[in-house]
């Protein structure tokens, strides 16, 4: 059968244009199983309209003005396993969500960045290699900053290895006792310590039975007091002098560390404190950006969705002017919470 043109509905569509906007307005307060049940659609159908939308708003956005950019991963479950993110730290925009990790995922993205010609400042993102490589390779006059985040993570991870390490050597069973359970003590900021559970006596018992494991966890805290300098000179200063005190502890550990920091070039060459969430926030907003969907089926489409345009949770955000690749320190008024990105010396 032919079917008749007609100006309130697109082709090939058994619902008028009205009817899908109406969809669309109501996916932004339920999820798509509701819609539908509302609606009394069918659950595909309901996401059929909502990705045609975000097909013809998002699918190619903008990538001419684009001066500094975030890189990360979200890890979705065993099905849909990781996401690549870039997000543009001016806006809180989304600009590319690519499957999988590591160069490869970022492939399509290099080049239409290349076609459009933007004139990238600067790059946050971890201290894989992978993105490191890729990040010089494709953009070599960018600033390469490490997040404040990715960096502790890194050093908590160690931290962790050393307590097994110590758990693992340990011949006196107290000592074993001791040391079993501490290990989200010692990755906890030491303001954060429930002393209606005892936990800063705990710790404190544990840094008792080993040397080397008291240096670590009093490194770790000091590390902090990098992103607490008024100016970069400062931060810079205290940078250096804690790699130099690790690089020197005589721990694996740290050690390890250390050359992590010097392989990716990393000193106190700058801090950045930009008013924003720390980048692990789009992990657990990405999620949130699903509710959505029901019934565990996950779009990247969605994720899109929920980070491009004016309605970005991050979008209200900015960053300051940069300086020579860096973003000078935000006055007093910025919370402790706030992102500080740490760029390696050139």
């Amino acid at each position: 059968e032919r079917q008749v043109s007609v100006g309130f509905a697109d082709p090939k569509k058994s619902y008028t244009r009205a009817f899908a906007q109406y969809a669309i307005e109501l996916s932004r307060m339920m999820t798509l199983a509701d819609v539908a049940r509302h609606l009394q659609l069918s659950w595909d159908v309901v996401k059929g309209i909502i990705g045609d939308d975000l097909q013809r708003r998002f699918a190619t956005p903008k990538l001419r003005s684009l001066k500094r950019i975030a890189i990360d991963e979200i890890y979705l479950g065993k099905k849909h396993k990781f996401l690549t993110i870039v997000m543009d730290l001016d806006s809180g925009r989304i600009v590319f969500v690519g499957d999988g990790k590591g160069q490869q995922s970022l492939e399509p993205f290099w080049r239409r960045l290349k076609h459009s010609r933007a004139m990238i400042a600067a790059v946050a993102a971890d201290l894989s290699p992978a993105y490191s490589e890729a990040i010089r390779k494709h953009l070599p006059n960018a600033q390469l900053v490490f997040d404040r985040f990715h960096l502790v993570k890194l050093l908590n991870e160690h931290l962790t290895d050393l307590l097994r390490e110590l758990h693992r050597e340990a011949t006196d069973q107290l000592q074993k006792q001791v040391l079993k359970g501490t290990r989200w003590l010692l990755v906890k900021h030491s303001a954060d310590l429930d002393p209606k559970r005892d936990e800063r006596q705990r710790l404190k018992e544990a840094l008792q039975l080993n040397e080397s494991l008291a240096t670590a966890y009093y490194l770790k805290e000091d590390l902090a007091q990098v992103w607490m300098q008024e100016n970069q000179t400062a931060a810079r200063i205290v940078l250096d002098r804690w790699i130099a005190t690790a690089a020197s502890s005589g721990i694996r550990q740290l050690m390890k560390f250390v050359r992590t920091l010097q392989k990716n070039g990393l000193s106190g060459e700058c801090v950045l404190r930009p008013k924003l969430s720390q980048l692990k926030e789009i992990r657990s907003m990405a999620f949130g950006s699903m509710a959505p969907m029901s019934k565990g089926r996950k779009s990247t489409a969605l994720i899109k969705r929920t980070w491009s345009g004016p309605d970005s949770p991050l979008s209200h955000r900015r960053l300051g002017n940069p300086l020579s690749g860096c973003v000078p320190a935000e006055p007093d008024s910025v919370s402790p919470s706030s992102s500080r990105l740490i760029s390696p010396s050139r």
